[in-house]
């Protein structure tokens, strides 16, 4: 195992993408060999979490973007989370098919 961080640490790192915050919190080095194995594994556990309930959208959202969609709106998202996250998330909701 790898020594726990206070939440300060944690704070300090999410300056980082995922697999440098894993090597900052591991090493105290953005650039130690096991940030990328971490986050991965971070990063598919993270997925597996996904539903409606734990990414709620605020409300009114998804009846915002349905009608844009409708009205023939190009959609996109952008987002500091792994794309496969956002992906579920957008499933998750229902939303999926109506982003490019």
């Amino acid at each position: 195992g790898y020594p726990a961080i206070t939440e300060e640490q944690y704070h300090e790192g999410t300056i980082y993408p995922t697999p440098a915050r894993f090597s900052v919190h591991v090493s105290g080095d953005r650039d130690h060999p096991s940030g990328e194995a971490l986050g991965r594994a971070f990063d598919e556990l993270y997925v597996t979490r996904v539903s409606s309930e734990t990414a709620p959208l605020f409300e009114g959202i998804k009846e915002l973007l349905e009608e844009l969609h409708v009205r023939g709106v190009r959609l996109g998202v952008l987002s500091n989370a792994c794309g496969e996250y956002v992906r579920t998330v957008l499933a998750a909701h229902e939303l999926d098919k109506i982003f490019e």
